[in-house]
């Protein structure tokens, strides 16, 4: 018996997906059927490795994350590797910089960040996107030596996005926001290397 599932962030159901070594990733929301099931016509980009991230809440229920391995036959592209942070990201004319506050990106303590959004290298006011999926961005955040998965909701205030969140493990992360500005989602992807966080750092 299919089970019921609320509306969240305008839809039923948010698939994320990504490849293997995190270079590819989308964010799709399959269409819910008569028959009670949800479809989804969707090509990957290449052969090779993906993970799909079925993020729901059923009625009355918790919410609940089902990740999902899918190979795609064929012979999967080299590898993407990836080296220093990359805390600014552009598409089109705006582009967003991830300013952590306080010590850089660190494990094992609640992390807040701001998310300045630039429109034609000037900031603007995030107040002022369109909502995307019932909020002014999305973010998602995943860990790549084991798919570890975070979905963060940032908040506005003072005209930047208000990011919080916590690595519970240090490693190389990959971390994608999305607005909606000038008629358009605008995706944005970043490199963080979170580093092992110890009582000194969590202290300072």
């Amino acid at each position: 018996e299919p089970v019921a599932l609320d509306v969240e962030h305008e839809k039923k159901l948010h698939l994320i997906m990504a490849s293997d070594d995190l270079s590819w990733f989308a964010h799709e929301n399959p269409e819910y059927n008569a028959d009670r099931s949800y479809k989804l016509n969707f090509s990957f980009p290449a052969p090779g490795k993906y993970f799909l991230f079925a993020d729901y809440k059923p009625t009355g229920a918790n919410h609940a994350l089902e990740k999902i391995e899918v190979n795609v036959a064929g012979t999967a592209p080299a590898a993407k590797t990836w080296g220093a942070d990359k805390e600014t990201s552009t598409s089109g004319n705006y582009s967003v910089t991830l300013l952590p506050l306080g010590k850089k990106w660190i494990s094992g303590t609640a992390v807040h960040v701001l998310g300045q959004i630039k429109k034609d290298g000037k900031e603007i006011d995030a107040n002022t996107l369109d909502n995307y999926l019932g909020a002014k961005a999305h973010m998602v955040v995943l860990r790549l030596d084991d798919k570890e998965y975070l979905h963060v909701h940032p908040g506005v205030d003072d005209g930047k996005l208000h990011l919080h969140s916590l690595f519970e493990k240090a490693g190389l992360y990959r971390a994608w926001i999305q607005i909606n500005a000038g008629g358009k989602v605008h995706t944005f992807d970043f490199v963080l290397n979170v580093k092992e966080g110890t009582t000194e750092t969590i202290k300072e």
